[in-house]
């Protein structure tokens, strides 16, 4: 069986963000964080050839979580200015590399997907590299796509 991986994209974006100096195109955008991410995308998708994988990203609207617990996600510093556009590049990156990216926090996506009959293999730092929703270390299946 083909194995799901679900990358949680709005971690990745962030990682990317704070992990790459910064870069402009030529109408002065910023794009470190679009270009570390669709590098570390590209990695994953030439290196395992996941037959199935979603980019997840948090959504912009309030959760059950920011209901029920005020505090969540209270201590978080505000977007930087300049990583606010380049989501949309990331966006725009993974709908031309056919890369589904649903809006829906990372674990709500996975619990959602682990009733499912495919365990997903999970790529974020949260929850480890590992198939849903046991924490067992998962070897990536080498299949074509």
């Amino acid at each position: 069986m083909a194995t799901l991986y679900l990358i949680d994209g709005t971690y990745n974006i962030f990682r990317a963000y704070h992990a790459t100096p910064k870069l402009t195109n030529s109408k002065g955008l910023p794009t470190n964080a679009a270009y570390a991410f669709t590098s570390m995308l590209r990695k994953l998708l030439n290196d395992e050839r996941p037959v199935y994988v979603a980019v997840v990203f948090d959504t912009e609207k309030p959760t059950f979580r920011h209901e029920a617990f005020p505090e969540y996600k209270a201590q978080r510093p505000p977007i930087e200015e300049d990583l606010v556009p380049q989501f949309d590049l990331v966006y725009r990156v993974c709908a031309a590399l056919r890369v589904p990216e649903p809006r829906l926090e990372f674990p709500c996506y996975v619990r959602r997907l682990s009733a499912s009959p495919q365990d997903p293999l999970v790529v974020s730092p949260s929850q480890g590299r590992h198939r849903s929703p046991s924490a067992r270390p998962a070897q990536p299946e080498r299949t074509p796509r």
